[in-house]
């Protein structure tokens, strides 16, 4: 092991014990705490239910009715964000968004909470392909490697157990052994920049790259509030060590800059708290983009240089205010992996 990789480990010292038993980095463990299941009140009518599943689920109360943003893993996941809503209110729900296809099978919840009124079902005209694809030729490899990644085979209690799994505070809630899939098709499919009034409420729909090819960033000009899928309370994935399809940093850089085009007070992830304040937002979002495209550019750099994909994962490093920025954190992928890939996707 080299000498940079045995440090990036850190010393015995900063080894701790969290509240299952887990053995971890006392960093990895203090990053749970913002995984406390919660309905988080983020400005007039917007709330983000954070900490139930792997993913949020996003509240707007829209004039017309509820609008709900991802559903969850299952039903009874969603069952538990139903629960935490209808403590601020009692509306009827009106739509459902999908940020993307990952998290949006516990839509069928929400079936029961409309008034008997139909339930809209907006998102990427892409999700129903995206979907497939995981499922398809690959799916047995796919779905093994995921489970790897994300220590489903490892216990619940002890010393090898999961503190978190960086963007939430674990895969399947535990505590809900029984997971109904509730995935409802599309109502509304978008295929490009769409201006919607959804129950009442404007919405501008944007097509952006994210860790998913049917990603959508969402704009509520009336809240001053974006919903997205690009910034994480870790550092952004290029590569997830279950392997994927090459995730170009250059257009989730755009994708970023995209929103801070925006220049919201507010700022609601798919993963994690949300960000209030438009200064906090706006140095937020420049960490986050600048350590995307300072790993590109460096890596590029070094091609150019004649340095193999080995040799640059042993050399590029985030410089310390992009690492130590909250969310930056390599608690989910880490740089020499987002390293390899760049040099991966560009080179084959």
């Amino acid at each position: 092991m080299s000498e940079r990789c045995s440090s990036a480990l850190g010393a015995k010292g900063d080894v701790a014990e969290g509240p299952r038993g887990e053995l971890a980095h006392r960093d990895l463990l203090q990053h749970s705490e913002q995984f406390e299941p919660r309905l988080c009140h983020v400005t007039d009518g917007v709330y983000c239910a954070v900490g139930y599943g792997l993913a949020n689920a996003s509240f707007v109360l829209a004039p017309e009715g509820l609008v709900i943003v991802d559903s969850g893993e299952s039903i009874e996941e969603a069952g538990d964000h139903v629960d935490a809503i209808r403590k601020v209110t009692d509306v009827p729900a009106r739509a459902v968004i999908y940020s993307h296809s990952h998290y949006a099978d516990g839509t069928a919840a929400w079936n029961e909470q409309t008034g008997g009124a139909p339930l809209e079902v907006w998102g990427h005209e892409r999700i129903p392909e995206v979907r497939a694809n995981v499922g398809a030729e690959i799916g047995p490899a796919y779905l093994r490697r995921l489970a790897l990644q994300f220590g489903l085979f490892l216990p619940a209690e002890g010393p090898d157990a999961m503190p978190n799994q960086g963007l939430g505070p674990f895969f399947f809630n535990p505590n809900h052994p029984k997971r109904t899939p509730g995935f409802l098709p599309l109502t509304h499919p978008v295929s490009g920049d769409t201006q919607a009034t959804i129950a009442g409420e404007r919405f501008e729909l944007i097509p952006a790259a994210a860790d998913s090819e049917d990603s959508l960033i969402l704009w509520l000009p009336d809240r001053d509030t974006v919903i997205n899928n690009n910034v994480w309370p870790a550092l952004f994935n290029v590569y997830p060590l279950r392997g994927e399809l090459y995730r170009d940093p250059l257009l989730l850089v755009a994708a970023i800059d995209r929103i801070r085009e925006l220049d919201p007070e507010h700022l609601v992830g798919v993963h994690g708290p949300p960000v209030s304040g438009r200064e906090a937002v706006r140095k937020t979002l420049r960490d986050c983009r600048d350590a995307i495209q300072y790993l590109w550019d460096q890596t590029v750099r070094g091609i150019n240089r004649g340095r193999s994909a080995e040799e640059l994962a042993h050399e590029v490093q985030l410089p310390p205010h992009l690492e130590r920025a909250p969310k930056n954190r390599q608690f989910y992928g880490a740089v020499p992996h987002h390293v390899r890939q760049i040099h991966n996707g560009l080179f084959g």
